[in-house]
């Protein structure tokens, strides 16, 4: 259990259980699957780091940080990494979901309503909002980086899109592309 809860630090616990069932999996190289991709992105970041203390800057990223990675775990996505004031996660890899796309819109969706109840319970105005962008589509996954140093993440076209489409999203927005929608609305109205 201390192995496990070191590791559960540094990567999810889906992937945590795979490493400890199967130790073989801890070697560069992935297989094709598909999965949604979320990229989320805080906004107003930039602009806040001129205008408080880079203590209070450092505890609101990191409750900005805690709130997605919260919202991403409580759908069983996978957390792939932080960048700076950013997220990125994946659904249906490495444990398989047939609803994967409707988890990553529901993670998005509470992202968005944890943080606006996290501002309005702020003394100092924290105007920070996620920007999100969710795309659905084929990509290898797996361990990627060097034998000493990897990192289990996901490559491909759609990963690089939802990195896109985010960056277009505003501070409270989620964009979606047409294969998430797709998939999305048959499962919404079956």
């Amino acid at each position: 259990t201390a192995i496990r809860n070191v590791f559960e630090r540094y990567v999810t616990p889906a992937v945590v259980e795979q490493l400890l069932n199967s130790p073989r999996m801890a070697t560069l190289g992935g297989a094709r699957k598909t999965i949604a991709v979320l990229f989320a992105d805080v906004r107003g970041f930039t602009a806040l780091s001129e205008q408080i203390k880079p203590e209070t800057l450092v505890q609101a990223l990191n409750d900005h940080l805690a709130i997605g990675a919260q919202a991403i775990l409580k759908q069983e996505g996978t957390l792939d990494k932080f960048m700076g004031d950013g997220i990125m996660a994946f659904f249906n890899a490495p444990l398989l979901q047939p609803d994967y796309a409707l988890r990553a819109v529901k993670a998005a969706l509470d992202m968005q309503h944890y943080i606006t109840a996290y501002a309005a319970k702020m003394p100092e105005a924290i105007p920070m909002r996620f920007g999100v962008g969710i795309t659905s589509g084929e990509a290898i996954v797996g361990n990627i980086g060097t034998a000493q140093l990897m990192n289990f993440t996901a490559v491909g076209a759609c990963v690089n899109l939802a990195k896109r489409m985010q960056e277009l999203a505003r501070g409270g927005q989620v964009l979606i592309d047409q294969a998430t929608y797709d998939n999305v609305a048959l499962r919404v109205l079956d």
